[in-house]
Formats: C-alpha cells, sequence, structure tokens
C-alpha cells in the first residue's frame, strides 16, 4: 500500500492549510533611506515556508533620469526568493509587477516549479536594491503570498 500524501494525512488530522499574506509599502525614491523591512518574522515560520507569489502595486508613478526601482526578497540566511523592477510603465495603481519565482527547480525534477522554500526559524524580508533618481519618486506596495507548513 502506497504511503498517504501530505494532503490526506493533514485531513485526516482536520488541519486546514490557507495561504496568508505580507504586505509593506516600499519608496523606491532617492529622496529616503532603503530600510530592510522584515515581512515575515521567524516566529511566524516554525515548520518552513513556501511562498507561492510576490508582486508589487504601483502606488506612485515611478519617475526620473533612473526610473526604476528594484525591490529584492531574500530570506535570513540572504537567498533571493524575488526580484521585482519596477519601472514607469503605467500610472500609480494601474501597473502590477510580478516577482520571478521560476528559477526555483526541483533538482530531481529538472522543472521549474514557480515556488520558493523557505527553512524553518527564518525570517523573510525586503529592500529596494535600486533606487530612482534625479528628482525621483516611486512608491509600490509589496504583497508575498505564502503557505506556513503546518507541524
Amino acid at each position: 500500500m502506497a504511503s498517504p500524501t501530505v494532503a490526506s494525512t493533514l485531513a485526516v488530522r482536520g488541519v486546514s492549510i490557507r495561504s496568508a499574506f505580507a504586505i509593506a509599502e516600499f519608496d523606491c525614491s532617492d529622496a529616503v533611506a532603503a530600510p530592510t523591512i522584515e515581512m515575515i518574522p521567524a516566529a511566524l515560520n516554525k515548520n518552513g515556508l513556501v511562498i507561492l507569489d510576490v508582486w508589487a502595486i504601483n502606488t506612485e508613478t515611478y519617475g526620473g533620469t533612473e526610473d526604476q526601482g528594484i525591490i529584492t526578497v531574500s530570506d535570513e540566511s540572504d537567498n533571493s526568493l524575488a526580484t521585482l523592477t519596477v519601472t514607469n510603465a503605467a500610472t500609480a495603481k494601474d501597473d502590477i509587477e510580478q516577482g520571478d519565482l521560476a528559477d526555483y527547480r526541483d533538482v530531481a525534477a529538472g522543472t521549474a516549479i514557480g515556488a520558493r522554500i523557505v527553512a524553518a526559524g527564518e525570517y523573510v524580508d525586503a529592500v529596494v536594491t535600486q533606487q530612482t533618481t534625479g528628482a525621483s519618486t516611486g512608491k509600490s506596495l509589496l504583497i508575498i503570498e505564502y503557505l506556513a507548513i503546518p507541524e
């Protein structure tokens, strides 16, 4: 008899798993310091996380000599989880940029699976790694969708 899947084992135990969201606004203009924001605290990551999606919504139109901002999401071990390059492609609240999670690969299968794993006990943070410059503007609301792996 085959062993039960994780999903069936969790269903038997009565565990319901729902995705959660971490949200913060990042100011990408060069007029402000680029702080690192802890998006998912280590205390919420007891058994590991699966990052399902990362995206940003423009809340202020990007502009300046360098008219794009780059936001990098990483775990506590400094593994890059996603990078978002936000530009002046559209006006505020009309442009959504998606982070690329497809670089995480199932080594055994050799295929991209479009999700990232964060080790148990590690936080997830984000920082502006490239600011706009020269009378610059640009803000984005960063959204991370994730699953906390249950015990």
